[in-house]
């Protein structure tokens, strides 16, 4: 037999775990707080739907976002990416299609991707 949930609780179960990971959080689960509710996420995107993976302007600062609901699935290969920028290895070739300084370069097809309906990752 396969356990039941009960739905409703969820929220209230990823807080008391959550609180493991983040103390500060466990105010909430033993104050007299409302009962925490998930309202849905945001996602995040680019105009073309490619994600942001590489240098984010200023030193020391990498950005790995914009995963469009994407993010577990891309979660390996973009941690792989990022980790490669972080330590000045090697790119891939297809490095430069993720990095945010790809928008202040006029040879990249940004209209043509958003025409087509962006690019999938």
């Amino acid at each position: 037999d396969v356990p039941s949930f009960d739905a409703d609780l969820y929220p209230e179960v990823c807080l008391r775990g959550l609180a493991g990971f983040i103390p500060g959080l466990r105010a909430y689960v033993d104050g007299e707080s409302e009962r925490p509710l998930i309202d849905g996420g945001y996602y995040t995107q680019t105009p073309e739907n490619r994600p942001l993976i590489g240098p984010g302007g200023v030193p020391g600062y990498y950005v790995n976002g914009a995963f469009a609901g994407f993010g577990l699935m891309a979660a390996e290969a973009a941690g792989e990416l990022c980790a490669a920028h972080v330590l000045g290895n090697t790119l891939p070739s297809y490095a430069s299609a993720f990095v945010p300084s790809r928008y202040a370069d006029p040879a990249y097809p940004l209209e043509e991707l958003v025409s087509r309906g962006g690019g999938s990752i």
